[in-house]
């Protein structure tokens, strides 16, 4: 396989013709997000079973070849992991690739430990030990070390060989297409926007609030997102949460407080201002602390929804989490049918057994000292 490092558009636009020629692209990106709220694009590396390259964003003066692969949908990206790489490429396009393959999701179904690691997976996959050593390194710097550039290199080349092993072994148990709504999933730009609803159940000891001070507190968290944003700053450059969740409390003496830490005065007017919205809501309106108690027979009915989901586990060899959660099936219990164990590839592997369970279709019986599932419907 030819590598090549590339730092300038015409060579950038040369390597890009001869990526349009492959069916998959193995993509891979380095970031930098201490300081700022976005991360700040890195490096760019694009593998096929021919060519390999890391690319210098900060050298490139277009990205306009690079929008014309990642957007061609009959290419497919393939990424290990892909939600930081998407984020960084939703923010730079204000859009998302289709044809989407991620080789993280894709070992779940092949018997993999669940959420793989990338040095883990090659591994396990294709018995090659790789560096973990530049996994913290500063990727903004210039010059690249060449150990920068084989490391940066590594999560593309051999993620290239496993894709093609993974789509081997997919086809050979007949689950190749089972992932494909999981993989539109990850196209969906929702996965990308922050909820500004939920933002309070981010602040650490939110849990130590009530009532108003909730409210308090919500307004709060979603002006520092929203100043975060504005400054691309990270939110805890903004105020920390442990100030937040000062201001958040009723029997706090503002002024007092603003002196105490003279970093709030360029924001007093704000903080008053989410302080004064926040009591002008109505009580129906403030976030609620939602406690979860289960009765015994719900507790129950849980742990053998689980296990049945376990056994299916084990029947297909894949591992437990990425069928469902023990969360998700107390969902279930409580009534909420939205989840994704009743969905797709994950319906047919256990799903419906779930539900013909809860509809007395299916029983569970111990032989052995091993558990089995039974159909009663003739």
């Amino acid at each position: 396989m030819k590598i090549i490092y590339i730092d300038n558009t015409p060579d950038l636009h040369t390597a890009c013709q001869i990526f349009k020629k492959s069916p998959f692209l193995a993509l891979d990106t380095e970031f930098i997000r201490q300081t700022t709220y976005y991360p700040q694009f890195a490096l760019l590396q694009i593998a096929t079973t021919e060519l390999a390259a890391c690319i210098d964003p900060l050298a490139i003066d277009s990205y306009h070849d690079i929008a014309e692969l990642l957007f061609d949908d009959s290419i497919t990206k393939v990424f290990h992991s892909s939600k930081q790489d998407l984020e960084i490429i939703y923010h730079l396009f204000h859009q998302l690739p289709q044809a989407i393959f991620d080789t993280q999701i894709a070992a779940g179904l092949l018997g993999h430990t669940h959420q793989i690691g990338y040095a883990n997976l090659v591994k396990a996959t294709l018995n090659v030990s790789i560096s973990k050593l530049q996994t913290r390194t500063n990727w903004l710097q210039r010059p690249l070390t060449q150990q920068q550039l084989q490391y940066a290199i590594n999560d593309v080349t051999y993620l290239s060989q496993i894709y093609l092993r993974q789509q081997e072994q997919l086809q050979q148990l007949g689950r190749h297409h089972w992932l494909d709504d999981d993989f539109l999933l990850l196209s969906n730009p929702k996965n990308y926007h922050v909820n500004m609803d939920t933002l309070w159940q981010k602040v650490k000891n939110w849990q130590s609030l009530n009532g108003v001070e909730l409210a308090i507190l919500a307004q709060l968290a979603i002006w520092r997102e929203r100043q975060a944003q504005q400054q691309d700053k990270p939110k805890r450059h903004i105020l920390t949460d442990e100030i937040l969740i000062q201001l958040s409390k009723k029997k706090l003496n503002l002024t007092h407080f603003i002196k105490t830490y003279p970093q709030l005065i360029p924001y007093t007017n704000d903080i008053r201002a989410c302080i004064d919205t926040a009591h002008q809501l109505p009580f129906e309106n403030w976030p609620k602390k939602v406690k979860k108690y289960l009765t015994m027979q719900e507790s129950m009915l849980i742990d053998t929804l689980y296990a049945i989901v376990k056994i299916q586990a084990e029947k297909y060899h894949i591992n437990i989490n990425n069928l469902s959660t023990r969360n998700e099936i107390e969902k279930r219990v409580k009534g909420n049918k939205n989840i994704p164990l009743l969905k797709g590839w994950r319906a047919m592997v256990a799903g419906d057994m779930v539900e013909n369970f809860l509809q007395g279709n299916t029983t569970l019986s111990c032989k052995n000292g091993l558990l089995y599932l039974n159909s009663t419907t003739k």
